[in-house]
């Protein structure tokens, strides 16, 4: 019989009701099934001075990363040159920039002041704006939010070191602090507490008005898991009804990313802190992935806007694995998806040629849900047969439950073919019997994954 294998990450309140898990592996609707792919893994891109890297900002021909206290200007060929100090140490930036032709600035939103870097000078001005974590450009402003406060601001045209203390307005259709700003199809998401509304350029004095079409009881969570993504806005959100959830406004009403998957919203409900929670979105190889990692819960969701499926993503950080992934933030630069380590200094390159993450191992592991019989008899598993891409090197490793999850075998190896034996398959015999089947497959290798079949024989089955 052949056995549920594609599917995401949708363990549930019990292992009775889903043991499923799917950690660095995805799901490709490709063929009569689908199959689960191995996410990317990543080589070392450049190397900054030891720290967090905190963002990244493609302008003209270069990438902008602020690492540690400094700004940096990184060159094509991954050598950089230090642009100076922001003024702070951690903790996520934002950067926009108003066009390397007109203006020539980058604006930073790192807590504290806005800071300019003026491209034509090389130099980093502090503005003497309010505090800010978020800024966009729009129309020749840029805008930022104040933290703390309903309020936003913009700067003059095309100088964001000129800013005139009358030039705010403040979000009008509820009460509550704006979290978090982003800019889409030229129009301002403000994003509070408990609510987000759009304002746009309507070319008055002053020249932002509200979008009347544009407001919703859909608040933010935490402020840097805010993404522009396929024409749209998706944030992890809270409400008045207390609701943490991850949502993408179509049109202008945002909708739940897990409304299909309960068991999701389930686990991200248990955490005890979400709003450092941060995210990116990148698009590679047919696939659009937001990516969002929940530091302190050490813990990255990933969700795919083709197949509608979420996976989870893991590093093994200080001998432990699963852990968060290392990435911090994302640019595509250089026509490469360049993400930034949280620690170490190091920007990397993204690429599913890549198996390992930066020369470490990236496991990878799928739990499939219980197989039983219907009136719960006994199964007598006489092979288990595991069916991919074979002949690309390593082994396979097999733990297995016969009671739905709750106690589990120890690892079975098998190999999954030497380079260039593709006619082999992974077959473990002779499992005994059980009522409620789960298997684990668990992948330890520098090598390609693709799993696409998981067949189980019973006795007297030929």
């Amino acid at each position: 019989m052949r056995l549920p294998l594609v599917g995401g990450a949708y363990k549930g309140r019990s292992v009775d009701a889903s043991p499923e898990d799917c950690i660095n592996l995805f799901v490709d609707i490709s063929g009569e099934k689908g199959s689960l792919v191995n996410v990317p893994g990543s080589v070392e891109f450049a190397q900054l001075p030891e720290g967090e890297v905190r963002g990244l900002h493609r302008f003209g021909s270069h990438v902008y990363a602020v690492c540690g206290t400094n700004l940096y200007k990184v060159a094509s060929n991954g050598s950089y040159v230090d642009l100076g100090s922001i003024g702070s140490s951690s903790g996520q930036v934002r950067m926009a920039d108003n066009s390397p032709v007109a203006g020539n600035q980058i604006a930073i939103a790192d807590g504290g002041a806005l800071k300019i870097y003026d491209g034509s000078t090389g130099t980093i001005t502090t503005t003497s704006s309010v505090n800010t974590d978020s800024v966009v450009f729009l129309d020749g402003y840029f805008i930022f939010n104040q933290i703390g406060s309903g309020a936003f601001w913009w700067t003059a045209l095309y100088d964001g070191a000129d800013i005139d203390a009358l030039d705010f307005a403040s979000a009008e259709g509820s009460a509550d602090n704006i979290i978090s700003i982003m800019m889409d199809r030229r129009q301002i998401w403000l994003i509070g507490e408990q609510s987000a509304e759009v304002w746009y350029n309507s070319g008055g004095n002053p020249p932002f008005s509200k979008f009347q079409g544009g407001f919703s009881h859909f608040g933010c969570a935490a402020k840097h898991s805010l993404v522009r993504m396929l024409n749209g806005v998706v944030w992890l959100s809270r409400n008045e009804n207390g609701h943490t959830i991850p949502v993408a406004a179509q049109g202008y009403a945002p909708q739940s990313l897990v409304k299909d998957h309960p068991q999701v919203a389930y686990q991200m409900g248990k955490y005890g802190k979400v709003d450092d929670a941060f995210a990116y979105a990148y698009a590679y190889e047919g696939h659009t992935f937001y990516v969002l990692t929940f530091p302190t819960e050490n813990v990255t969701w990933v969700f795919d806007v083709e197949t509608q499926h979420w996976h989870q993503r893991a590093h093994i950080i200080d001998s432990t694995f699963p852990n968060r992934e290392r990435y911090n933030c994302h640019v595509f630069a250089f026509d490469k998806h360049l993400v930034g380590d949280y620690s170490n200094g190091k920007i990397y390159e993204l690429s599913s040629q890549y198996y390992t993450q930066d020369g470490t191992i990236i496991p990878n592991q799928r739990t499939t849900t219980w197989n039983k019989d219907q009136e719960e008899n006994r199964i007598r598993i006489r092979s288990l047969q595991l069916s991919g891409e074979e002949g690309v090197g390593g082994s396979v490793f097999l733990p297995y439950s016969k009671n739905g999850g709750h106690t589990w075998s120890y690892e079975l190896e098998r190999s999954f073919g030497v380079i260039g034996d593709y006619n082999h398959r992974a077959i473990w015999r002779k499992l005994g019997h059980g009522r409620e089947w789960v298997f684990r497959i668990i992948r330890k290798a520098d090598a390609k994954t693709i799993y696409t079949d998981l067949i189980a024989k019973e006795y007297g089955e030929t």
